[in-house]
C-alpha cells in the first residue's frame, strides 16, 4: 500500500503480511491449545524519514485443566521475538539501527464459582521484557450472569509502561547537534 503523509505530495510504500496458525485438543474437560504467530511490516523512507523492517515471531501454549469443584485452572507461557533493522536518517536515528527483543510471559488463572451466576477470577500473569526484566502483574475480577445475555463485571489489575527502542535507542539531531537521546537506564 501507500502512505500518503500530511506534510508532502509524495507517499511511502508500506507492505506487510502475518500468518497465525492454532492447535487445539481436548480432553474431556481440560484442554492444550499452542498458537503461533508470525508477522513482517515495511515501510519505506518518507522524504527525509527513516524506512523499517520489523518481524515478529509469537509462540503461545496454554492448559485448560479439568475443573475440580469450584475452581478451574488456566496455565500459560508464551515467548515473543521482535527483530527490527531501521534505516535511519540525518535527524532521527535509532543506535543499534538493528536489534532482536525477546518477550517471555508465565501466567496463572483461577476461575472460582461462588454461585449459580456468580464468578470470582484471580489471575499472576508474569513479563519479562529486554529493558526492565520480570514484572507481576496481578488481576481480580468478579463477574455475576444473572440471565444469558447479561453478563455485569468489575476488575483490578496492575498495568505497566514498559520501555521501548524509541525511549532507549532513540536519537534525534537539529542542524546536526544532538539534541535528544534515548537513556538506557530508563525504567
Amino acid at each position: 500500500g501507500d502512505l500518503g503523509l500530511a506534510s508532502t505530495p509524495d507517499s511511502t510504500s508500506v507492505r506487510g503480511a502475518n500468518l497465525l496458525a492454532r492447535w487445539r485438543r481436548e480432553q474431556g474437560e481440560a484442554q492444550w491449545q499452542v498458537q503461533a504467530y508470525y508477522d513482517q511490516t515495511e515501510r519505506a523512507a518518507p522524504p527525509g524519514g527513516v524506512a523499517f523492517v520489523l518481524r515478529t515471531w509469537d509462540l503461545d501454549l496454554q492448559r485448560r485443566l479439568r475443573p475440580r469443584g469450584r475452581h478451574a485452572i488456566l496455565l500459560g507461557a508464551g515467548y515473543r521475538l521482535n527483530r527490527y533493522a531501521i534505516t535511519n536518517s540525518t535527524a532521527l536515528a535509532f543506535e543499534p539501527p538493528r536489534r532482536a527483543l525477546g518477550f517471555g510471559n508465565l501466567s496463572v488463572q483461577d476461575v472460582i464459582t461462588l454461585g449459580r451466576d456468580l464468578q470470582l477470577s484471580a489471575a499472576l500473569k508474569l513479563e519479562q521484557d529486554p529493558y526492565g526484566g520480570w514484572t507481576a502483574l496481578p488481576a481480580l475480577r468478579l463477574s455475576w450472569q444473572p440471565e444469558d445475555a447479561n453478563l455485569l463485571w468489575a476488575g483490578v489489575s496492575r498495568g505497566v509502561r514498559a520501555a521501548t527502542p524509541f525511549d532507549v535507542d532513540v536519537v534525534e539531531r537539529l542542524n546536526g547537534q544532538v539534541f535528544l537521546r534515548g537513556n538506557p537506564q530508563f525504567r
